[in-house]
């Protein structure tokens, strides 16, 4: 039998909300012999679940922090990110501040999996690093670490007949290709959204000026973030207007100037920016 056409194991790759959604649909609505979750991280959730940087962690269990942040707030209203049949509780913020948190996005998440972890369905701490389609439709086989092993990592190989991949495409940081960025790297004075904080590391240090590039969800967030910190205005270079989804607070401390051509790095440090329009803005 073809098993690509009548699958009865099928495998997801990732828990994130797209993951454990699909498990409640292929359980629940499907006829399969297995329906299982491999989520290389320690929790549910995705880029909701955080867990805080440890420099003090021996363990030799790689880690794949997720791009949120402390104080971060969604921009999307608890109705449309309810799944069916589990509505998302209304955050007692409500009416003054209708959008979900951090936390209780994670919460609601977790809540939602918790019977898929009781049962077994869900399995952590597994990376998968290959999938391989077999010959004559006789499925996938899948390549994972169980970081769960003594062995910390051991490899193991599992043949399934359908495979569902639901991986997020925050684990890349995407860097512009802008000539000198490579210099401010090496120096520790870019950061990149994905490795972005909040805050608190700038609270109580003089005054300095932040360039933000692009003007997406994360942008516009981190510039409101630094404008009461930072020396303004807040610059932050666009190729385009804003999305409208996209959506942010006008703020006059926020200057929106062209794209950056080129970087140049002092040698006390300090950094020029040259812009497309022939601006020079000094960081």
């Amino acid at each position: 039998m073809d098993t690509l056409a009548h699958p009865k194991r099928i495998l997801i790759i990732g828990a994130g909300p797209s993951g454990i959604v699909t498990l409640r649909n292929l359980i629940k609505l499907g006829s399969f012999d297995r329906v299982e979750i491999v989520e290389r991280r320690d929790d549910v959730g995705g880029v909701w679940y955080f867990d805080e940087d440890d420099e003090n962690n021996a363990s030799d269990t790689p880690r794949w922090p997720s791009p949120a942040y402390p104080g971060l707030i969604g921009n999307v209203l608890p109705e449309f990110l309810s799944f069916s049949g589990s509505p998302f509780p209304e955050p007692p913020t409500t009416p003054h501040q209708p959008f979900p948190t951090l936390r209780e996005t994670y919460d609601y998440l977790r809540g939602f999996a918790e019977v898929y972890l009781e049962r077994g369905n869900i399995r952590l701490n597994t990376e998968v690093v290959r999938v391989e389609e077999l010959e004559d439709g006789k499925g996938w086989n899948v390549t994972t670490r169980d970081w769960r092993s003594p062995d910390r990592g051991e490899i193991r190989s599992e043949v399934w007949d359908a495979v569902v991949v639901c991986t997020g495409w925050y684990d890349d940081p995407l860097w512009p290709g802008t000539p000198g960025m490579e210099d401010l790297k090496k120096k520790g004075l870019a950061v990149h959204a994905k490795w972005y904080r909040g805050p608190q590391k700038y609270t109580g240090k003089t005054a300095q000026r932040a360039l933000i590039i692009g003007n997406g969800n994360s942008a516009n967030d981190i510039a409101a973030h630094l404008v009461p910190l930072a020396k303004n205005p807040v610059y932050r270079s666009i190729r385009r207007p804003a999305f409208k989804h996209f959506v942010s607070l006008p703020d006059v401390r926020i200057k929106d100037v062209s794209p950056v051509k080129r970087f140049i790095l002092q040698d006390n440090d300090k950094v020029t920016a040259e812009l497309l329009d022939e601006t020079i803005i000094e960081i």
